[in-house]
């Protein structure tokens, strides 16, 4: 299926359709590719990134719980008024 008769074709705006991965804000593609097809008719869509183990360590971070930024924190514990979440920050970052 080409792009004149695939659904996706129906898209107003064509970069609209991302088939790599977004890791911490960076589109990602991966070392190989799957292919996503419409489970209607068997019809290919597109091919996307196929991402493992270490990809999905990087999306995770192994983040904990997130914390507030450290202006944020020590406002919050001097008694003003805490603006947090402003900025989100993970643990170990």
């Amino acid at each position: 299926m080409d792009m004149k008769t695939s659904p996706l074709a129906l898209l107003n705006d064509p970069s609209l359709l991302k088939t790599d991965a977004l890791i911490n804000g960076q589109w990602v593609a991966g070392s190989s590719r799957f292919a996503v097809t419409d489970p209607a008719t068997g019809a290919h869509l597109a091919d996307v990134a196929n991402l493992g183990p270490a990809e999905a360590e990087q999306a995770l971070g192994r983040p904990g719980k997130p914390k507030p930024p450290k202006s944020a924190a020590s406002s919050c514990a001097s008694g003003t008024t805490c603006s947090w979440p402003t900025k989100m920050t993970w643990a170990g970052s």
